[in-house]
């Protein structure tokens, strides 16, 4: 990515990173991903990106609601066996993290892991 692009990608992350309201982390995951994608297309770094459908889900761990992804198919083999998840904030109500699980199930279709190598 070039200079603003670069430093406009980052900065969406930070915020990405510590958004709560589902409407809002939605809008700079997009963002994000719109981003990305020009890089792609410009072509300044060859890329193979890999695909799987997942849902979200809330567990309680310690009494602290975390978010995890569930993915559907081991079609990504640098995640298989792997878990992921999100840490929410302390405070955070296991509702709230409910409303959040439901929202990005509504409005996700799958994850991608995109790798610097060029696909077969």
């Amino acid at each position: 990515m070039q200079g603003e692009n670069k430093e406009r990608w980052k900065q969406l992350c930070e915020e990405a990173a510590i958004e709560q309201d589902p409407t809002r982390l939605s809008e700079l995951v997009r963002e994000i991903n719109s981003l990305l994608e020009e890089k792609e297309l410009r072509g300044l770094v060859p890329t193979k990106t890999e695909r799987s459908n997942c849902h979200f889900a809330v567990q309680r761990i310690g009494g602290r609601p975390l978010l995890v992804v569930q993915l559907f198919q081991d079609t990504i083999p640098m995640l298989k066996g792997a878990s992921l998840g999100f840490d929410l904030l302390g405070g955070t109500r296991i509702e709230d993290a409910k409303k959040m699980a439901e929202m990005l199930n509504e409005h996700i279709i799958d994850m991608f892991v995109t790798t610097g190598e060029k696909s077969a």
